[in-house]
């Protein structure tokens, strides 16, 4: 047998990603790299509130100094950044969020590109699932499959 060993001498155990990033682990963790933090200026101890448009598919994160709303009650939509002192890492535990949007985190997601709109959002587009969003149908909750509409869309011509 001919075996062609690797060389590890040029091997890189890093990506660096220079633009602004998150990272979507199958815990459901948001982590932002560090051109995304200073661009933001995402510090621990602040906040963020997370959004799902439906029909782009599209993930918004809008950044808050603080928990609270305008008449200073603390806002439910609001968690908190976390920062992970040995890496130093800040992130967000969004599960719950992705559990809500019918997301499947079971392989995650990795690395994905974001842009920062005009109304300083950060927008990511995470890759189309087959599995799409919940959807609200007189009151009660349910999957809805693509490949299911596409079947019955088939059956009915």
């Amino acid at each position: 047998m001919d075996f062609d060993f690797f060389d590890f001498s040029k091997a890189t155990t890093r990506s660096i990603n220079k633009e602004p990033s998150i990272n979507i682990a199958k815990s459901g963790r948001i982590t932002f790299n560090k051109k995304l933090t200073e661009k933001k200026e995402i510090t621990a101890n602040k906040y963020v509130q997370i959004g799902f448009d439906k029909k782009s598919g599209k993930i918004a994160i809008k950044v808050l100094d603080t928990n609270k709303n305008e008449k200073e009650e603390e806002d439910p939509r609001a968690i908190k950044v976390n920062f992970i002192e040995k890496t130093k890492t800040l992130y967000v535990t969004a599960t719950p969020f992705f559990r809500s949007i019918g997301f499947d985190l079971e392989n995650g997601v990795g690395s994905i590109q974001v842009e920062i709109d005009k109304d300083g959002l950060i927008i990511a587009q995470p890759p189309i699932q087959e599995k799409l969003y919940i959807e609200e149908l007189d009151g009660k909750k349910e999957e809805s499959d693509k490949k299911e509409e596409i079947k019955k869309e088939e059956v009915k011509k």
